[in-house]
């Protein structure tokens, strides 16, 4: 139990660090927060870990510790049937691949979020992801039509925030 208390501490200092732009101290933050989940036996804490330490080489451009510590995250999700991390995971890979321009590679882990967190009813996530998706989109230019817009801009109006299409 002290090691999973230990463990979220160290996971809010790495947030602490990260919101403050201290990269590298985050890093080392989530990395100790990553072994006490381990040692602690809780999956959902290196899952959070691993993918904070992903976030964190992503903005430090480390690309291939982005990727190798997102993976690990996945695997994790995989083996406890986690499909909310899954998603979210998923949807930092597509950050991730977008950053590195690798439209492609982004679109399809945006897509398997959205298909995760659309199954699972989450539509909080599933707007999350899909505006990360559009954006995407749009900047490519390749939404092959207006059907094909997966997630809408809402605007609000009179206290009531109806549908409206991009383009």
């Amino acid at each position: 139990m002290a090691e999973d208390s230990k463990a979220s501490d160290m996971q809010e200092q790495g947030v602490d660090a990260y919101r403050a732009g201290e990269y590298e101290e985050a890093l080392e933050a989530f990395e100790q927060a990553r072994n006490l989940s381990a040692e602690a036996g809780d999956r959902e804490g290196e899952i959070e870990a691993l993918g904070s330490m992903g976030v964190v080489c992503g903005e430090l451009e480390h690309w291939d510790d982005a990727h190798r510590f997102l993976d690990q995250a996945l695997d994790i999700c995989e083996e406890t049937e986690d499909q909310v991390n899954q998603g979210k995971v998923l949807g930092n890979l597509g950050m991730i691949y977008a950053r590195q321009g690798d439209e492609e590679n982004a679109a399809e882990a945006y897509e398997r979020a959205i298909a995760i967190f659309r199954d699972l009813g989450e539509s909080g996530y599933e707007k999350d992801i899909a505006r990360q998706l559009s954006k995407l989109k749009l900047k490519k230019g390749s939404f092959d039509s207006d059907d094909d817009i997966p997630i809408i801009l809402f605007q609000r109006k009179q206290g009531t925030i109806r549908k409206v299409h991009a383009v």
